[in-house]
C-alpha cells in the first residue's frame, strides 16, 4: 500500500480509489476520519449529520491493522451506496441487499490482499 492510513488524508484518498475501482466512482466524495464511532464497540460507522455532511468515521483503534482497516472501509463504502434506498432497514442494516453488494466487492477481488 503507497497511501499513509495513519491520517484522515490518507484514508479519504484510499476511499477515492476504491471508490474509481469498485463503484465506478459514483459514491459521493465524503471525508473518512479517524474518530471513534458513536458506538464506540463498532469497528467504524456511516454517519450523515443534521446538516447533510456525510463521513465515514473509523475506530483509532484499527490504524495498528491496515488490512482490517481496508476491509472496514470497503464494508462502509456498502453502507453508502444503499444509503438512499427507500427501505430505511436496506440503508443501515445489514440485509440481502448488503450481502449482495459484499459479495459482488469480492467477486471483483477488493478484499483479496486483505485477508
Amino acid at each position: 500500500m503507497d497511501l499513509d492510513l495513519t491520517t484522515s488524508v490518507g484514508l479519504s484518498n484510499q476511499y477515492l480509489r476504491y471508490n474509481k475501482k469498485y463503484f465506478l466512482g459514483r459514491l459521493p466524495r465524503i471525508g473518512v476520519l479517524w474518530r471513534k464511532p458513536y458506538d464506540s464497540n463498532h469497528a467504524a460507522e456511516f454517519v450523515t449529520y443534521t446538516d447533510g455532511v456525510e463521513v465515514i468515521l473509523i475506530n483509532p483503534k484499527l490504524k495498528r491493522f491496515e488490512n482490517y482497516t481496508l476491509q472496514t472501509m470497503l464494508h462502509e463504502m456498502c453502507h453508502v451506496k444503499l444509503r438512499n434506498h427507500p427501505n430505511p432497514k436496506v440503508c443501515t442494516g445489514h440485509g440481502k441487499l448488503f450481502h449482495k453488494e459484499m459479495l459482488r466487492l469480492a467477486k471483483l477481488g477488493a478484499f483479496r490482499s486483505l485477508w
